[in-house]
């Protein structure tokens, strides 16, 4: 075990002595030695033994960051404005200590502000790379990294999908010097594998491009929370597909049972200085929860995956706020979600539920800011401040199962809202 810690340590002394430092010699000879001893291990050890060497070098006692923007305002590309500050970075600040992530100031230098870290192993790093370990020990070593770890995505482009579904062979550079099998795929997606996943709802940049998304048309903020809604609904299609039975296909095993752990990340006013009313605030969150509500439903009911939610705004809040239980529909009424919008031949999209700003009176989809208290109660079953009631339940009405479409007739709404209201 100790001599495969210090190989690196080993082959770049070794390297230095034979190459004259020169840096493509170096990596070559380091390369060489990797696969030496990696293939060495594979022929002469069992299973048994390899699999406690790789739970040793994989195994990571804290979430691992993938993709983009994990402690930084992302700065959307419409945008020209400069980019905001970094989020706090300090490993004492509360935003570090809130996430019970354990991350800190790391991640991948091309993706993010600060330094990758130096204590986990990145999807990307060589000692997962075939070039270094050979295919067989790259297979081994991979299955256990992605089934054994949490992983720590963003809803940020398509960095979830790209994640999951992608051959992981796509993670490592290609080299001229390789030959083309070395970095054939490898047949294993991360999707297939991983058990634990956090992911970061990323809402800052939000409030940070103010000018953009608060006080610009509704559309901008239709179009942000579509985007959230339809980078996590990618994981749910995908497992929809595989439930499906088709002859045709390949026999592979299911998906593994999913634990998810969603942080809601933004960054509202405080209450002491917000120019905003509390009321838009409280709107734009409903509107949140809502671009998470039909692939968190999905997930639980559908695929018995294990869900919480916590939402974190260092700005408002000193620790983060569990919101788990404002998910709380049972399956039952799940169920006749799907099938009322099935008989009605219709496709669920977050729109018809939005509830637009006051300033924007009544949306051609989704529903005015003033009926924002009657769907917290009928849709979401909580209060105004968002608590949950025990003695509630989401019930028939304008705002579930089916929503407010284009194509549903002003006088019907109007006579929907007063029947609600008459009640």
């Amino acid at each position: 075990m100790p001599t495969s810690l210090s190989l690196d340590s080993l082959t770049v002394q070794e390297a230095t002595r034979s190459s004259n430092t020169n840096p493509a010699d170096l990596s070559q000879h380091v390369q060489e030695q990797c696969l030496h001893l990696a293939s060495t291990m594979h022929k002469l050890l069992p299973r048994e033994l390899r699999d406690m060497i790789y739970q040793y070098l994989y195994i990571c006692d804290k979430p691992i960051p993938v993709g983009s923007h994990h402690f930084t305002t992302y700065k959307p590309t419409v945008l020209e404005t400069s980019t905001p500050p970094a989020l706090p970075q300090d490993a004492s600040s509360q935003y570090a200590t809130a996430l019970i992530s354990g991350l800190g100031p790391e991640a991948e230098a091309h993706d993010h502000s600060v330094d990758p870290p130096q204590d986990v192993i990145l999807p990307g790093d060589h000692t997962l790379d075939p070039a270094y370990v050979g295919r067989q020990v790259a297979i081994e070593a991979s299955q256990l990294y992605y089934s054994s770890n949490t992983f720590s995505v963003c809803t940020l482009e398509n960095t979830l999908p790209e994640f999951l579904f992608t051959d992981i062979v796509s993670n490592f550079p290609k080299s001229p010097t390789h030959s083309q099998s070395i970095h054939a795929p490898l047949n294993i997606t991360p999707f297939d594998l991983v058990h634990n996943l956090q992911i970061r709802v990323k809402y800052e940049h939000f409030d940070t491009y103010r000018t953009h998304y608060l006080w610009g048309h509704f559309t901008h903020e239709q179009d942000f929370l579509l985007q959230i809604y339809t980078n996590l609904s990618a994981l749910t299609q995908r497992r929809n597909e595989l439930s499906v039975p088709d002859s045709s296909a390949q026999l592979r095993p299911p998906p593994p049972a999913l634990t998810i752990e969603f942080i809601l990340m933004t960054a509202f006013y405080s209450l002491d200085w917000n120019p905003f009313p509390v009321t838009d605030t409280l709107r734009r969150l409903t509107n949140l929860f809502e671009a998470l509500r039909t692939p968190l439903y999905t997930l639980r009911h559908d695929h018995a995956a294990e869900i919480s939610v916590i939402h974190h705004d260092d700005g408002c809040f000193p620790f983060p706020m569990r919101l788990t239980n404002l998910f709380s529909m049972s399956r039952e009424d799940w169920e006749y979600e799907k099938q009322a919008l099935e008989r009605a031949k219709m496709v669920y999209s977050p729109l018809q539920f939005l509830l637009a700003p006051a300033k924007d009176g009544d949306p051609e989809l989704g529903f005015p800011c003033r009926k924002m208290d009657r769907l917290l109660k009928r849709r979401w079953a909580c209060s105004p401040n968002l608590r949950s009631h025990p003695e509630w339940k989401v019930s028939k009405s304008a705002y579930w199962p089916r929503g407010r479409t284009s194509r549903q007739d002003r006088k019907e709404m109007r006579s929907s809202f007063s029947a609600e209201e008459s009640e």
